[in-house]
């Protein structure tokens, strides 16, 4: 052998003398001389790690299976980036990292979204998140911690730096005592105390508001569209079947339609027609309606402040009612038929115009409209089960006209429609003329005051008269000569369309479809789906992405400067950690001298486990002198408190 592969033998732990160093493992003995060669080739070692294999032109004659024999028990020392300890700490980080999209995720997902909707709120995940990121966070700035340690160690420091390193690795307050020695292990450790403010401004991201959805949703109704023939009541008749009863006349109502009305006069809600509505919707329905048809216009000239003639003086004694030549304001409601016999209702409203406010001097205008029975759409509100009308119901959008309202001789035997022997027809619209009577029948009269210079004084008024009164104190004062009135139209229409309305649900719930079939125009439905709008507020995720943004930059900076400490952990050559044993065994420790100087704190364990050492007194026999407090044999160790 060659004095070159002499040499690299003696460097490899391979000795061409018969003084061989036996392994420590196997219990032989070695001289001191020995023990301290062994030494200084395991340091060779470390140092000619590279070359020992890496080397094309090994020397020949060197047994390089055998070499790689002994760095089996010894773990060689070599440079990897597969180290498990900075490996674990560089997934956390990474960890950390995509907690920061993640996060995001859950913000993204839930803004908008009804509270409802989550099971757990938004930020019970995000405070999972910010846990496990901020502890994967602390395991990663400790393993940094442990790479930057051991790099001072192998390139050289002084035993300060090294406590100093250590005791800025065990939080903020060793990295904030650091003063002017601060380093990377500092600023990591820093990071790893103050990345907990994220959790808080993560819990600020979302919050919890109130908006209206307009979310489309589906609701099912049951609505008669149209009044089922010979529905509401009765009217009175001819020997032709032509209604007679005089304008402004009740006959009757029938049980059903009764019904509806006393309903509508106590304020019962309206129920059971609109259903699948889980909060508050709109929606646009198909039901009974009124509309007008077409209107003519009289008007006649009157003078208030005339004195009554001994006629008309007699009947205002009589009946304390202005005679018809001195009416002021009307309203009169009556049924009839148009020329092919289709039911209509005739609404006659009249009036005085301005000049008679003023002057008690004028024109009374009469306009007289006919109603015609159709089906028409409905702006409503569904809250609860409880319907309302959106908008006013005097004029809904009519769809057709409904024509299942004729009256001939052929339906009136077919259905049995007059009463044996008397004059009454049940009819489709009669019932509600008659409650257009009651609610609004109105004629209000002015005749001259008996007190000379005075106003002329109203006959026969009513509640509904004194709501249509447009200047009643100015008249009351005796400012104005005679009141000014509203137009009375729409508020008649939106009572007589409610009452359309409410005999469409009556109808639809009180009766089966094949029972309501007949008595409407062929292909119509009772029951239909139709698209409405939930518009109750309901408590939804806001997400405030600048809360956001701030925990992400924290985060972000502070996995930036973790990674930071990792540089060079592929040149430790070894798994490190600051495991007392490791660091023991490191400073050549008596007590571990029989264990392999580049052994980790782990197979120091396995490998020591059973022995049991003791801190305290160690007396070394020479004397008083030589007494100490260290670690020792257990068997052989006083107690401290003897020192």
């Amino acid at each position: 052998m060659d004095q070159r592969t002499d040499m690299r033998a003696s460097q490899d732990g391979i000795s061409t003398s018969p003084n061989f160093w036996p392994d420590p493992i196997t219990g032989d003995s070695s001289s001191c001389e020995e023990k301290k060669d062994a030494v200084a080739v395991e340091h060779r070692e470390l140092a000619d790690v590279d070359s020992a294999f890496s080397a094309p032109n090994v020397p020949k004659g060197v047994d390089c299976n055998g070499i790689r024999s002994r760095i089996g028990r010894l773990e060689w020392c070599k440079t990897t980036f597969l180290r498990k300890g900075p490996l674990i700490g560089l997934f956390a980080l990474l960890f950390t990292f995509l907690s920061i999209p993640a996060s995001f995720l859950v913000l993204a997902l839930s803004n908008g979204q009804k509270v409802s909707s989550w099971k757990l709120q938004p930020t019970v995940y995000l405070a999972i998140l910010t846990a496990l990121g901020n502890s994967a966070m602390r395991l990663a700035a400790i393993q940094g911690a442990m790479v930057v340690w051991w790099s001072h160690a192998m390139y050289g420091t002084t035993f300060a730096q090294l406590h100093r390193d250590w005791q800025m690795s065990l939080g903020a307050l060793g990295a904030m005592t650091a003063g002017r020695h601060t380093n990377f292990i500092a600023i990591a450790s820093l990071c790893a105390t103050l990345v907990i403010i994220d959790g808080p401004l993560l819990q600020r991201a979302s919050s919890v508001t109130s908006r209206i959805p307009n979310d489309p949703i589906e609701l099912q109704t049951l609505l008669t569209p149209e009044i089922p023939s010979f529905f509401t009541g009765l009217t009175l008749v001819n020997d032709n079947n032509t209604p007679t009863a005089p304008p402004g006349s009740v006959v009757d109502f029938s049980r059903d339609f009764l019904s509806v009305f006393v309903n509508y006069t106590e304020g019962s809600k309206m129920t059971q027609a609109v259903s699948g509505c889980p909060g508050t919707c709109t929606a646009t329905v198909q039901a009974a309606a009124l509309t007008v048809s077409g209107c003519s216009t009289e008007s006649s000239s009157i003078d208030y402040t005339a004195p009554l003639s001994t006629q008309d003086e007699a009947i205002y004694t009589d009946t304390m009612s202005a005679p018809f030549n001195r009416n002021a304001f009307h309203v009169v409601l009556y049924e009839t038929l148009d020329e092919m016999g289709n039911e209509r209702v005739v609404l006659e409203t009249g009036s005085t115009d301005d000049a008679v406010t003023k002057s008690c001097i004028g024109e009374f205008v009469t306009n007289i409209c006919q109603l015609t029975p159709a089906i028409a759409e409905y702006n409503i509100t569904v809250s609860d089960d409880v319907i309302t009308f959106a908008e006013s119901p005097a004029n809904p959008k009519v769809v057709q006209i409904a024509n299942n309202t004729r009256i001939t001789n052929e339906t009136i035997l077919q259905h049995d429609l007059r009463f044996e022997g008397q004059n009454f027809l049940k009819t489709t619209l009669g019932g509600i003329a008659a409650a257009g009577v009651v609610k609004f029948y109105s004629i209000v009269g002015l005749v001259p005051s008996p007190a000379p210079g005075d106003t002329p004084s109203a006959t026969r008024s009513s509640a509904f008269t004194f709501q249509m009164t447009e200047n009643y104190e100015a008249w009351d004062n005796e400012i104005d000569c005679a009141p000014a009135w509203k137009d009375p139209t729409q508020t008649i229409l939106a009572t007589l369309n409610e009452l359309m309305f409410r005999t469409s649900i009556y109808t639809a719930s009180a009766f089966n479809e094949s029972y309501l079939h007949p008595l409407i125009d062929e292909g119509l439905n009772i029951s239909a789906t139709v698209q409405g709008t939930r518009i109750d507020p309901v408590n939804v995720f806001h997400v405030n992405y600048y809360y956001f943004l701030a925990a992400a930059l924290v985060e972000f900076i502070s996995v930036l400067l973790i990674f930071i400490t990792f540089h060079g952990w592929w040149r430790l050559g070894r798994d490190v950690s600051f495991s007392p044993l490791e660091i023991a065994r490191a400073f050549d420790a008596p007590l571990l001298t029989d264990v392999e100087s580049n052994t980790n704190g782990n197979e120091i364990a396995r490998k020591m486990g059973s022995k049991k050492v003791k801190y305290g007194v160690i007396d070394e026999e020479k004397g008083e002198a030589c007494r100490k407090l260290g670690f020792g044999d257990a068997a052989k160790v006083a107690h401290a408190s003897t020192f």
